[in-house]
């Protein structure tokens, strides 16, 4: 006899600036660069970022976020490919990006952006094979579900050079304090924050006591 309601759709804008701002993190060195100026080293050469602008961004999924991720990213003057086998192709065009392949994004992005629930569908859904296909200069951004990548499979790519980066908010276990990703410097880390935003809470709260009262 108890109701339950969910408010998933209240912090889908702080979940997608998230993403953006772990995009641009990446892109330009900044947690490092960052880092090596608290402890008072100059060091200006070791950080050559690359622009986004004109770069090939991948969204593994077109919901809610990845929507919100494709307008800010089109406002970068990123190029939006998207692999999302229950979206139209209709939707897409109406957006402004390209539906492909999972296996053309995975070729031909710069950025890949996970924006998927997990289901049994979808659980590691980036592994080893996968990883083989991507561009040496990929960067990927993670602030789905930590269980979409094979975690030990991202790393040796990160070690190997065959991924320039990565930016993850999700583990597969958390906490995540011993994850092998947190011990890599090729690997800006965030403990789940994407979705904790002062707006994000309030109207989570809004959102709940909606239905409530519905």
């Amino acid at each position: 006899g108890i109701v339950v309601v969910n408010a998933p759709t209240a912090n889908v804008i702080s979940a997608a600036e998230h993403a953006m701002a772990l995009m641009l993190a990446l892109a330009r060195h900044i947690p490092q660069a960052h880092s090596l100026l608290h402890e008072g080293v100059w060091r200006r050469t070791d950080f050559m970022g690359v622009e986004v602008r004109n770069k090939n961004l991948g969204l593994i999924g077109l919901g809610n976020v990845g929507s919100a991720v494709a307008r800010r990213a089109q406002g970068f003057e990123m190029n939006v490919v998207v692999f999302d086998p229950y979206v139209s192709h209709e939707f897409c065009r109406h957006l402004g990006v390209q539906l492909v392949s999972l296996d053309q994004l995975l070729r031909t992005s710069d950025f890949i952006s996970m924006h998927v629930p997990l289901t049994d569908a979808t659980r590691g859904l980036i592994g080893s094979k996968e990883l083989d296909k991507v561009k040496p200069s990929v960067r990927i951004v993670n602030t789905a579900r930590g269980g979409l990548m094979d975690e030990q499979a991202l790393y040796k790519a990160l070690e190997a050079g065959k991924v320039a980066g990565a930016a993850i908010d999700v583990f597969a276990v958390e906490p995540a304090g011993d994850n092998i990703l947190c011990k890599s410097p090729r690997v800006i880390v965030t403990p789940h924050i994407a979705g904790s935003t002062a707006e994000a809470q309030a109207e989570i709260g809004r959102d709940i006591a909606r239905q409530v009262i519905a």
